[in-house]
């Protein structure tokens, strides 16, 4: 089965307070549309990004990917998501499945793996439950547990309001039935909209089973201003330090060690404080890393003790 990915692209992000796009902003020492892309390219072939505000400084980015198969689509003026993916649908080869997802840097491998494979009927959508859904997408469900809606917050009434399930803009449909029901979405709504998440009432009028897929709220959190990207930044450093603890690495101080790359590590590795971590990074047995520390792209052999305050690259 043929996995084409389209990624949203086109926002500006005007609350980033940035001439950059929103995509462009760093979360780990990477850009959002780096993390999203690699991510993307360890379960599909094909990557179509969808660009509008910023486009040159977005394609220059992806241009960089050479080992990825990027393409783009211009989405000439931001009318919304339904707009932005029938923009990116001529690039889709007949009998695809797409996945079409945002500016979420963190979603996991396996998560993307698993919604995938709950679209074996047709289409399958990303959910995650909040306590306080305000201002994302509800998803009505049947008593089967099957999407049969996804109402945006401008658009829910009070009974609506109160569901805690919300769509995180994430989804996988078969690429025939995308369009077809793509065509169907009108901008009837109180922002004049073509939203994306409209064909999910449409399928499920024809009959279509769309199972959901319910995702931990960290993996799909974004990030609209600079606030928010710093706690982006605070979730990512915590998955990489609990991927480091399941490698055994004894770690001094978890917020105090920033990861920006890959680890691999043998047994009894110890890490002090202020120590960061960048791109591919390989601890021997028994290795012991000082305080504020830097190692980028290094082999450490066996038993090596690290002074405080090194650099090495």
């Amino acid at each position: 089965m043929n996995i084409h990915t389209i990624i949203l692209a086109a926002g500006e992000g005007t609350r980033m307070n940035s001439n950059r796009a929103k995509s462009l902003q760093t979360v780990g020492g990477t850009s959002m549309l780096e993390k999203i892309c690699r991510t993307a390219g360890k379960i599909s072939k094909d990557i179509t990004l969808i660009v509008g505000f910023d486009k040159e400084s977005i394609i220059n980015e992806a241009n960089a990917f050479t080992d990825l198969n990027i393409t783009t689509s211009l989405q000439p003026k931001p009318i919304g998501t339904g707009d932005a993916v029938k923009c990116g649908l001529d690039k889709v080869s007949s009998g695809s499945k797409v996945l079409v997802y945002g500016d979420v840097p963190l979603i996991k491998k396996t998560t993307l793996e698993n919604l995938i494979a709950e679209s074996s009927e047709g289409a399958s959508i990303l959910t995650t439950t909040l306590d306080d859904p305000f201002g994302y997408g509800r998803v009505k469900k049947t008593e089967s547990g099957f999407a049969t809606a996804i109402i945006e917050e401008k658009d829910a009434d009070s009974d609506e309001k109160k569901i805690k399930e919300v769509f995180t803009g994430i989804l996988c449909v078969d690429k025939e039935l995308l369009e077809s029901s793509l065509q169907e979405v009108t901008n009837n709504n109180a922002a004049n909209e073509f939203y994306l998440t409209d064909i999910v009432s449409i399928m499920s009028s024809k009959g279509v089973n769309i199972n959901t897929c319910i995702s931990t709220n960290e993996e799909v959190q974004g990030a609209n201003n600079k606030k928010e990207l710093e706690k982006l930044e605070s979730i990512y450093r915590s998955m990489k330090t609990e991927e480091l603890f399941n490698q055994g690495i004894t770690i001094v101080d978890a917020k105090r060690l920033d990861v920006r790359g890959e680890v691999k590590a043998g047994k009894d590795c110890l890490i002090d404080v202020n120590v960061i971590l960048e791109g591919d990074v390989t601890l021997g047995n028994n290795v012991s890393i000082g305080p504020n520390t830097i190692l980028k792209d290094v082999e450490i052999g066996d038993g090596t003790k690290i002074e405080a305050f090194s650099h090495i690259v």
